[in-house]
């Protein structure tokens, strides 16, 4: 909502709506790894830091590992 962007606040709900599906729950328990949380710290510190190109690069990788862990995507 911070951002006055409707694309970015329509994104947004869309991606908390399908988190409270059971499916998540499902997926988040069968992937869930240390490795992906320490992604989460990453992106969150690199933010706070408004270092745009460090959260770029952390999303991108946290993005791949996601979709190699959900999708088996070797890329």
């Amino acid at each position: 909502m911070a951002t006055h962007n409707a694309v970015l606040i329509n994104a947004s709900s869309l991606l908390v709506a399908a988190r409270r599906q059971p499916v998540w729950g499902g997926l988040k328990k069968r992937t869930f790894d240390a490795q992906r949380h320490d992604e989460h710290d990453q992106i969150v510190a690199a933010a706070k830091e408004r270092d745009a190109e460090a959260a770029r690069e952390a999303m991108k990788g946290h993005l791949r590992h996601v979709r190699r862990t959900l999708l088996g995507d070797a890329e």
